[in-house]
């Protein structure tokens, strides 16, 4: 079967699309290592530049941990207005390309980002980073982006894997949460109107729209074992945080799944 790279890249494709992107990101924003993050220039003695490269290596890493938390919003946004959007059923491209996937679910082809569909989002984390974090450098701005670069490429897997991708359903356990979850928003409950999230329900959760079983949400969850023990009990306490942290409450809801738990 042969698949057009502008159209219907591979995983293998858009993995390597994805991390080489987010990687020019950072790279970009981290390439100065005598330049701080906001523009001043820091001393260069000796005595103190080891410890300043090592604060703004941390700043660096902040603010990517940030653009993967960004992302899920932008995940939720981009899922609720534009692919399932009322006022872009008739003309929209984006919500014409996801209905296709909706009709035939099974079917691989039409769950991954076409790589041009992957640089529009670049252009969209550019310009909605820019905008939001209007007070900060350039460099910055490139680290927050590789944040979102990331967080999309966990999209990606977390999205094949709901579907079934052979490789990753048989390597990467802990994703079963999000894969019971996402089956909500296809074939449990009319017009696919729950579940929009799909690298943290968090979204879902502060919008109104979790799926309406208590199973399914880890922010409605309770404990089977009244005598679980300290680890199962502080896991049971992360995942009810909301937090938009990309696969911090599938983690905790097949940790717990495993021991018998949830």
């Amino acid at each position: 079967m042969s698949i057009s790279v502008l159209s219907d890249p591979s995983l293998i494709t858009i993995s390597l699309n994805l991390l080489g992107l987010s990687f020019c990101f950072f790279a970009h924003g981290a390439s100065h290592p005598l330049s701080s993050l906001n523009g001043d220039l820091l001393r260069t003695s000796s005595e103190t530049s080891e410890l300043q490269n090592l604060s703004q290596w941390f700043q660096a890493f902040s603010y990517f941990l940030l653009g993967m938390c960004v992302f899920c919003m932008y995940e939720w946004l981009v899922h609720f207005f534009v692919y399932h959007g009322w006022k872009v059923r008739l003309t929209g491209v984006g919500w014409q390309l996801h209905m296709r996937h909706h009709h035939y679910p099974e079917k691989l082809l039409h769950v991954p980002h076409s790589i041009s569909q992957q640089y529009l989002w670049v252009v969209l984390f550019t310009i909605s980073t820019r905008l939001i974090f209007f007070y900060q450098s350039n460099d910055v701005i490139a680290i927050i982006v590789s944040g979102n670069l990331i967080g999309l490429y966990l999209h990606e897997v977390a999205h094949l894997h709901a579907h079934g991708h052979p490789f990753l359903v048989a390597h990467i356990k802990f994703l079963e949460p999000c894969r019971r979850y996402h089956s909500y928003h296809h074939y449990s409950c009319e017009d696919s109107k729950v579940a929009f999230g799909l690298v943290t329900p968090w979204v879902d959760y502060v919008t109104g729209y979790l799926p309406p079983y208590p199973s399914a949400s880890p922010f409605h969850c309770y404990s089977k074992h009244h005598n679980s023990s300290l680890a199962n009990t502080l896991t049971h306490r992360l995942m009810r945080l909301p937090l938009p942290v990309p696969f911090m409450h599938w983690i905790c809801m097949y940790s717990l799944s495993q021991d018998g738990d949830f």
